[in-house]
């Protein structure tokens, strides 16, 4: 099974999530229910404004992808040079 879930996620001052939602679903209940159970979980770095953390919204997409066990695995992007 594969899919993306858009989540909106309400956190609080202190990073943690206060409420989240399904904004955009992957079709598939599963996957959305998966996404919701984890995002729950996750605690963020708060927006600060005037150098105090504040609560947010923001939204957060998450992927999910078939994993080939026998595959190798992905190599990382190469950060972008600073030319100049």
């Amino acid at each position: 099974i594969e899919g993306m879930v858009v989540m909106v996620v309400d956190v609080g001052a202190d990073g943690r999530v206060t409420n989240a939602v399904v904004d955009r679903s992957s079709g598939d209940s599963r996957l959305d229910a998966s996404a919701l159970s984890a995002v729950r979980g996750w605690t963020f770095h708060p927006e600060m404004r005037a150098g105090k953390p504040v609560a947010s919204r923001v939204r957060v997409p998450i992927q999910f992808a078939a994993h080939d066990p026998d595959a190798a695995p992905p190599v990382p992007p190469r950060p972008a040079a600073n030319g100049g």
